[in-house]
């Protein structure tokens, strides 16, 4: 059933899609830098994440009131959405 569903789906004749699956150790994950849908979703997130951390520290408004008040902010905490 998959192997026809992608079959249709990437245009191809059933007898030319062919699936391999293989378990992997955690060590053979990190030697071929395997990642998991879920870890790559993690790592999109975290990165959003980041970014905008990195988009708040740095705007011009929040630098504004670090001068006037002579102060550094150390920690942002931001809802997960």
């Amino acid at each position: 059933f998959l192997r026809d569903e992608v079959a249709k789906f990437a245009r191809l004749e059933f007898e030319e899609v062919s699936f391999r699956f293989e378990l992997l150790s955690e060590e053979q994950k990190k030697e071929e830098n395997f990642l998991s849908f879920a870890e790559v979703e993690e790592d999109i997130k975290a990165k959003k994440l980041s970014d905008k951390k990195h988009k708040i520290l740095n705007n011009k408004y929040i630098k504004d009131a670090e001068d006037i008040f002579n102060s550094k902010i150390d920690k942002v905490v931001l809802d997960e959405e």
